[in-house]
């Protein structure tokens, strides 16, 4: 059946091209409009027959003696209602024959009995080949206007280019047709090869979906079409070759290994990521041969490549593979902006390894905004997309809003056979990109709106510091610097130190809540007269430990080591060791507690598809009680500040840390105090935007002033960008 309809398909495409000509603009009725009859002789082959039905207006059900046919119109319903919430083919033929039935029209058997499924397998394969067949027509369509582009005509139509060319293709300094057909807003640029500093050609974004996964029994069939979106598994197979021979030339010849943070920044974020665990069993791969998708999408939302992960892991080899694909798309000389969960460690990954080669100068890369205040606050100050010059207000989470519009094909996909899967997700991604582009307009007009209203918060933060603009921004260049200075040997021995003090004291205080429960028990059993002498004898060793533990922190001689704690109490650096490490463990909690509500927070107010009623009575179940626990963790770290102020001497000029208020840590902002950790002494006095609030908002205003400037150029560029593309579009 497979080898005859895709015989059939070019005729049954013209055939449909003919009765679509005829039929543009006119009154349809149920006589036949002229130019809509038979072209070709009935008493010829059996193809010829049923190729006739084309040409009524109808789509067999078969390649072979059709037992009925369907009207054009109703599978173009039918798919309609399929692209924007995934209709099931029997629901939709239920709901159709209870429509005939309402009317008096009953489907009956031979022996004149009701048919429960008289035409649900006819439907379903008609529509299945009819989409085919306007992929095939769409794609006809498209080449015929890019040959009457010179700039268009000149790249080759054979498919996603070699990973990495080795000799760069004598093509015009244009895109490749299919990505001005897909952003024309991104890649309709007469001149490429801006900077990657003040910002990069295109901005895109990658992410991962561990849903869209497919079991092992699902089978496989024919490929009934070439996508146009994902990949082949042999890129991705080129891709990991070429990343393990840049590995292992690496660790031959012993290079200098460098990073834009410090290593332990850079530990921590990668422990705080599961994505970044290339070795993680996120998935079950014996259950499953097809673990996950990973998309590369534009900043407008629009996909433009996808490939199927194989691996339990989300390995860095797929990201490569996207990028790579993208770059042999565009000039040789075009830069790119990438915003990725985890872009500092596929930017450290290309420092160390050099996966990129000669191309890395042409790439940069950031985090995505949501997934930027989990990493460490050194690695916020170098991959924020707000802090990092040349991603204007691109947030880099396109790809989970496209990843809302495929919920509803998640457990459709689980068990489809490969073909049909990758055919069903592909015209899925590709309506997400025409539904953008068609809606551009709106959406640059919401940028502009947001850019007036940004930019008025923000001079008005600027105002309220007390600072002018080049103070502040020279307070900018000194948080970078001080972000990136490594820690020094000398404070790591000091943090085994601290370590140990807080040890100690942990194990002090569990002594004082054991006494008071033994004397508790010794007052119920024996009366107050009798257990106040075991009581006294109890607390007076207790005291006796605490005050060998404050001498003891006395030995340590951290006032050696840092000279801003001479003369400092002991009780004062007790409660501020405290209240460091406190504040540490709240903000985890808090990052986390995001990370939870994110999901609710994208669908409320209809700005998403929205989550039923018993996933979010059980993503609030867990996050219920998680959430008293940091309440109880900020009551503690208040409790600490509350001590740091009764032991607290002016003469020490020791900034006091700012007390915590629940109700704002459920959305903290960027410059909350939250981010900033309680003082600690270093070689340098503490900066402004540690102890002045006000000073962190003028610091933050200006990064956001900066970035909405770049946004509105942008803006600018690609509203030329479109006027460009729709000239070229009505003269061809």
């Amino acid at each position: 059946t497979y080898d005859r309809w895709s015989a059939m398909m070019p005729q049954l495409v013209q055939a449909m091209q003919a009765w679509y000509a005829s039929t543009c603009g006119l009154q349809r009725t149920q006589s036949s409009p002229a130019g809509t009859t038979c072209r070709h002789t009935c008493e010829g082959s059996r193809m010829n027959r049923v190729v006739c039905i084309g040409f009524t207006g109808y789509w067999p059900s078969s390649p072979t003696r059709p037992p009925r046919a369907f009207a054009l119109d109703l599978l173009i319903h039918y798919l309609n209602l399929y692209d924007s919430c995934a209709t099931p083919n029997d629901a939709f033929c239920e709901a159709l024959m209870r429509s005939h039935a309402d009317h008096g029209f009953y489907y009956l058997g031979v022996d004149h009995r009701p048919l429960s499924d008289p035409w649900r397998r006819s439907f379903s394969s008609a529509a299945l080949w009819f989409d085919l067949g306007r992929v095939q027509w769409q794609r006809q369509l498209r080449s015929m206007i890019d040959v009457q582009v010179p700039s268009r005509s000149r790249w080759p139509h054979s498919g996603v280019g070699s990973v990495l060319q080795e000799e760069p293709l004598p093509i015009e300094e244009h895109a490749s047709p299919r990505m001005l057909t897909r952003c024309p807003a991104c890649f309709s640029l007469e001149q490429w090869g801006r900077p990657t500093a003040s910002g990069p050609d295109v901005l895109v974004a990658l992410d991962g979906n561990r849903q869209l996964k497919r079991l092992r029994r699902g089978g496989g069939s024919p490929s009934m079409f070439e996508p146009d979106l994902f990949l082949p598994k042999s890129k991705i197979s080129e891709a990991r070759t070429i990343m393990e021979d840049a590995k292992a030339k690496t660790a031959g010849r012993r290079t200098e290994r460098r990073s834009k943070i410090p290593r332990e920044s850079l530990d921590r974020c990668r422990r705080a990521f599961k994505v970044a665990d290339e070795n993680a069993n996120l998935v079950d791969d014996q259950l499953f041969d097809i673990t996950g998708v990973v998309i590369l999408v534009c900043r407008h939302d629009v996909p433009l490549f996808v490939c199927d992960i194989t691996t339990p892991g989300e390995r860095q080899e797929y990201a490569f593979a996207l990028i790579w694909a993208l770059l042999a798309e565009l000039p040789s000389r075009a830069t790119i902006g990438v915003l990725y969960d985890i872009g500092c460690q596929v930017d450290h990954s290309c420092d160390m390894f050099g996966y990129l080669g000669n191309d890395r100068h042409r790439v940069t890369f950031a985090c995505s905004v949501l997934h930027a205040y989990g990493h460490e606050w050194a690695c916020q100050v170098v991959y924020n997309p707000r802090r990092r010059s040349g991603f204007g207000l691109t947030d880099g989470e396109g790809s989970e809003r496209v990843w809302s519009r495929t919920r509803r094909l998640i457990p459709i996909l689980r068990r489809a056979n490969d073909s049909r899967r990758t055919f069903a997700l592909e015209r899925k991604l590709q309506r997400c990109g025409a539904t953008m582009i068609e809606t551009l307009g709106s959406w640059m007009k919401k940028k502009y709106k947001l850019i007036s209203r940004h930019r008025s918060a923000a001079l008005e933060d600027i105002r309220g510091s007390g600072l002018t603009e080049s103070q502040l921004r020279d307070l900018l260049e000194e948080q970078k610097k001080d972000s990136a200075r490594p820690i020094p040997q000398t404070s790591q021995e000091v943090q085994r130190k601290v370590e140990l003090f807080k040890k100690l004291q942990t194990d002090l205080e569990r002594v004082g809540a054991a006494i008071q429960d033994t004397v508790q028990s010794l007052k119920d059993e024996l009366g107050w007269s009798r257990s106040a002498a075991a009581f006294r004898s109890l607390s007076e060793k207790h005291q006796d430990l605490m005050h060998n533990g404050h001498h003891l922190l006395g030995d340590l001689r951290l006032d050696h080591t840092f000279p801003e704690l001479s003369g400092v109490s002991a009780q004062f650096l007790h409660y501020l060791l405290l209240a460091r490490e406190e504040k540490i463990n709240i903000r985890a909690r808090v990052v986390e507690h995001l990370w939870e509500l994110s999901r609710l927070q994208r669908a409320r107010g209809g700005g998403h598809d929205p989550v039923g009623t018993k996933v979010r009575d059980a993503i609030l179940k867990g996050w219920g009680p998680r959430w008293r626990t940091t309440k109880a963790a900020v009551d503690r770290y208040n409790n600490y500040v509350g001590h740091l102020k009764t032991h607290f001497n002016p003469v020490w000029k020791i900034p006091l840390p700012a007390r915590l208020e629940v109700t704002d840590l459920q959305n903290p902002t960027e410059d909350h105090p939250l981010w900033q950790d309680v003082w600690w002494p270093t070689l340098a006095a503490p900066p402004l935007w540690v102890t002045n609030e006000q000073v962190r908002k003028g610091v933050t205003a200006v990064l956001l002033l900066d970035r909405c400037s770049e946004e509105e150029k942008r803006l600018i560029l690609e509203g030329n960008n479109l006027e460009r593309w729709w000239l070229d579009e009505m003269v061809a």
